[in-house]
């Protein structure tokens, strides 16, 4: 078997998914005290999960141009590589909304009335936003992405207002018939905190994996912009959609560093089905030889 081969074959096999988990799983268990183990085990199970989530999503919705188990094998080596703290259910918390909120947007791809998919994207960042606030942000990313597919419309852009609004009146509701007020108040989203800009700082190991995350956003944005234009209009709007977010949510990991977790988790999501993308051709051996420098990089900084 030549290295092409030994290529197509890694893409496609349940092996390297089975293999990456087995890792995933034993380098939290060796972060594992009685203390911690609940939530360890807990975050665990979430973002492996998450991972076969995102695998479902791009075999459901065909966002790369083949069918493969990369999305979940890079998302879990990504997350072991960059998260710099294990024990936050945050991370969890953002992550799992944006998977469902990918999922009803891919789900109104030329959709007329796509109502329902809008209200379904704007009740979940909103009750996110309650365990993360700065979910709210991604409200004009959504109806960006849902103009881009061709589903937004003044029913859909109304149905995301109303989905925003409903949960704050169901609280406004429950402070009146407590009689207390300040239950309402308080939990309205603090935006001084939202737009707040904090001065960034990374360890060398940080740094080093950002570094490299920029050099695969390039050859990823050189994969869909400038190699792809005979693709399929669908995969094309939805890899441009996804490389936006992760450009997006890259910035804002240097603007608010306090939530360099969630914001590393919801890049990771993004950018593993563009790294996918990028890899899952071996027509070249550059690509090939990346992918595999990519996986032992990502591994080598897994265990450090």
């Amino acid at each position: 078997m030549n290295l092409q081969q030994f290529h197509k074959s890694f893409v496609v096999k349940r092996t390297a998914l089975v293999v990456t988990i087995l890792v995933f799983i034993f380098s939290r268990f060796l972060q594992m005290t009685e203390a911690n183990q609940l939530i360890l085990w807990g975050s665990t199970i979430i973002e492996i999960s998450t991972a076969l989530g995102l695998l479902f999503l791009s075999n459901r919705f065909i966002n790369i141009r083949h069918r493969t188990l990369l999305p979940a094998v890079f998302y879990l080596l990504l997350m072991g590589a960059g998260a710099s703290s294990f024990e936050n259910w945050d991370i969890c918390i953002a992550s799992v909304c944006m998977l469902f909120c990918l999922f009803f947007l891919f789900a109104s791809y030329q959709q007329v009335y796509s109502q329902g998919s809008a209200l379904n994207i704007a009740l979940i960042l909103t009750v996110g936003s309650f365990a993360w606030p700065p979910l709210l942000w991604f409200f004009p990313v959504f109806w960006y992405g849902m103009y881009q597919f061709k589903s937004l419309n003044f029913r859909s852009f109304f149905a995301s207002l109303i989905g925003f609004l409903v949960v704050y009146l169901f609280i406004f509701t429950w402070s009146v018939y407590s009689n207390d007020l300040s239950f309402f108040w308080n939990n309205l989203p603090d935006w001084q905190d939202l737009i707040q800009i904090q001065s960034f700082y990374f360890t060398i190991g940080e740094y080093v994996l950002l570094g490299y995350l920029v050099i695969l956003l390039i050859s990823s944005g050189f994969n869909i912009f400038i190699s792809r234009i005979s693709e399929k209009i669908k995969v094309l709007k939805t890899l441009s959609f996804l490389y936006l977010v992760c450009i997006l949510v890259f910035v804002a990991l240097f603007l608010q560093p306090n939530g360099k977790d969630e914001w590393f988790a919801i890049h990771c999501m993004t950018l593993s089905f563009l790294v996918s993308d990028l890899f899952t051709v071996a027509d070249k051996k550059a690509t090939t030889w990346g992918m595999f420098i990519t996986i032992l990089f990502l591994v080598t900084l897994f265990f450090i």
